[in-house]
């Protein structure tokens, strides 16, 4: 019986001998990818990153501000991990990771709280979602923005399901991390933006080494496939296919909820070494695709589509009710909820 190590070096042989034998296309691909960071994910992340870790410091030391008391009434995050998934929307992946990593670190939250940020706080910020896919690839800002709404929509009615399993430290005042400069912060996010494009290059060479594999099924299974492995490479394959509006749309709005093993890999990597465990996140990432191909389908059937097949601006209209709509069910059905204790203190590490 061939145990896991063997198994191991068998994966990693076959690679290998793949990378060889297709060495053209495998050095297209790494090609390809390099480009795409230097064009699209490092002008998309770097400043984004930068700005992030200076942000959730200001934003944590307001904790009497009314929106801060607002936000923690929602979702039931401490005030560093209300600036976190704040952050966490606006900024694109893996920054939500990052940064409940970082708070964590530094003894600012727990490792529940740092747990649901990380499940729900990673996500695609809009400079991606609504520039590049929407604007870029689909040729149709209108797309971007209802994708964003949902994709956004689904990471609020995460957080605020998980809210009866978060606790927290409420005391923000006597955190043990001193404010992030700006030196420090730029030092330590070209360290994170040369990880995040060596992840992109890697996976799309891993794309590239399985397209043998995949070339009989459909296109749609396709799209999927290549997004399953890299969410860019996946969304640039379903841009380019020959699917209608409606259906790229809706596989990559799952896409997005899914967001890609390159990105589970980046997270795993910004938690390495701090015992968080990714039950919670990779639950939430399956729950989070599905609903979000199940609400982009919904929206595409009841708002008009035009003659083009271009997103009408119904879809946006009932995209952003959904936004709403969505995590206030979500909220209400956690108020019904037999726990009576939704948020509960606990001392740190």
């Amino acid at each position: 019986m061939i145990n896991k190590i063997q198994f191991k070096k068998a994966i990693i042989l076959l690679a290998l001998i793949g990378i060889i034998a297709g060495s053209p296309e495998v050095i297209a691909a790494a090609g390809n990818a390099l480009r795409v960071c230097f064009s699209s994910v490092v002008p998309a992340l770097f400043p984004f990153m930068v700005l992030s870790s200076l942000y959730v410091d200001t934003f944590a030391a307001d904790t009497n501000g009314p929106l801060i008391r607002l936000l923690q009434k929602i979702f039931g995050f401490s005030a560093w991990g209300t600036g976190v998934f704040i952050c966490g929307m606006l900024c694109g992946y893996p920054i939500g990771a990052k940064c409940a990593a970082e708070q964590y670190k530094s003894g600012n939250i727990t490792s529940s709280e740092a747990e649901t940020l990380i499940a729900c706080a990673n996500k695609s910020g809009p400079l991606f979602v609504i520039g590049v896919v929407g604007s870029g690839l689909l040729s149709s800002t209108k797309a971007g923005v209802v994708l964003y709404c949902i994709h956004i929509a689904t990471a609020i009615m995460a957080a605020i399901c998980l809210k009866p399993y978060t606790y927290i430290k409420h005391s923000c005042g006597k955190a043990k991390k001193k404010s992030t400069n700006l030196t420090e912060a730029i030092c330590r996010s070209v360290t994170n933006i040369l990880n995040v494009c060596g992840f992109i290059v890697f996976f799309a060479v891993v794309n590239s080494l399985a397209k043998p594999l995949t070339s009989s099924l459909n296109e749609p299974l396709r799209c999927l496939g290549a997004a399953f492995v890299e969410i860019t490479d996946g969304i640039v394959l379903t841009s380019k296919s020959n699917l209608g509006m409606k259906g790229k749309i809706i596989i990559i709005s799952s896409v997005l909820g899914w967001s890609g093993l390159c990105v589970h890999m980046q997270v795993k990597n910004a938690i390495n070494g701090l015992g968080l465990k990714l039950k919670k996140y990779y639950v939430v990432k399956i729950a989070e695709s599905i609903a979000s191909g199940v609400l982009a389908a919904i929206i595409l059937y009841v708002s008009d589509m035009s003659k083009k097949d271009a997103v009408s601006a119904g879809a946006i209209l009932f995209g952003a009710v959904i936004a709403a709509i969505v995590p206030g069910l979500a909220f209400a059905a956690t108020k019904m909820h037999k726990q009576k204790k939704r948020v509960k203190t606990l001392s740190f590490r």
